[in-house]
């Protein structure tokens, strides 16, 4: 069966993230993004070897999964969206950003040994160029944390944005098929079934 051209199936639009905190029952459009979303998908494999076949690879077999997913926000006033971004810090203070200064701040303390899955949310990137109701091409990774890795270029020259990478992690508290170890990291599409 052939799939034939059909420019119907591609795409070219900018995303829209979602973020649904730890322990949220709604998600939080994020805003803004610059210079693209990038979705990374690695599948790791290891190869099976024989010593009657030297170097020659008999199978591979997956050993691992890698998904991120990396974008720049360029509000980086909006100290809620920061919150998010680093879930680790603390948000203090009151209204995030009121629109003319800030009535709170981020504040970051010593939290070795904390982990990333007590404030792994699901995040999803969702097509702009599609309703917002229509979930067939959404992007939904059920378990991500930020790197909270970041940089702020400060310049006349450059807009300021948070750099950040997501990672996404086995969903292990859900597993696709009860009872088993076929554990969930994104879904391209509708989640509903």
């Amino acid at each position: 069966m052939a799939i034939g051209f059909n420019p119907n199936d591609m795409e070219l639009t900018p995303g829209i993230l979602y973020w649904q905190p730890h322990g949220a029952t709604a998600s939080t459009n994020l805003g803004a993004t610059l210079g693209t979303i990038k979705v990374a998908i690695k599948t790791n494999k290891a190869h099976l070897l024989a010593d009657q076949t030297g170097s020659t690879p008999l199978d591979s077999a997956i050993s691992g999964h890698e998904f991120t997913l990396t974008t720049e926000m360029p509000q980086t006033r909006d100290y809620l969206l920061a919150s998010y971004l680093f879930p680790h810090a603390t948000l203090e203070g009151g209204t995030p950003y009121d629109g003319t200064s800030p009535s709170a701040a981020l504040q970051w303390n010593n939290k070795v040994g904390s982990r990333d899955l007590t404030v792994a949310g699901m995040l999803t990137m969702h097509p702009q160029d599609l309703p917002t109701n229509n979930s067939a091409y959404d992007m939904t990774f059920y378990v991500a944390c930020p790197t909270e890795m970041s940089e702020i270029d400060n310049g006349p020259a450059k807009q300021s944005t948070w750099k950040v990478v997501w990672t996404v992690y086995p969903d292990t508290a859900n597993p696709a098929t009860s009872g088993s170890n076929d554990y969930r990291f994104m879904r391209r599409g509708n989640t509903s079934f």
